[in-house]
């Protein structure tokens, strides 16, 4: 038999769990948005990229060839498509 403090102990588990699930459901949408607009970034600035390629094309090939992340290539893409 449960004694009264193990019950009260796995209500208190079973309610963080939830609050868990819900954090982690709340994080997953965030991140698919996130990920969402950066497929949009990254379509924008390669259709912007290839639009100015002859004016620009050695100083972008050098400069897309050296982002590391997602705000080199958002300072790379502002930087050709303002």
């Amino acid at each position: 038999m449960m004694s009264l403090n193990q019950q009260k102990r796995i209500e208190e588990l079973e309610a963080q769990l939830g609050e868990a699930e819900d954090i982690v459901r709340d994080l997953r949408a965030e991140l698919r948005e996130v990920q969402d607009e950066l497929e949009k970034l990254i379509k924008n600035s390669i259709q912007c990229l290839s639009e100015q390629k002859s004016g620009h094309d050695v100083a972008a090939s050098e400069e897309m060839s050296n982002v590391k992340t997602i705000s080199d290539f958002r300072s790379v893409a502002l930087k050709f498509c303002p």
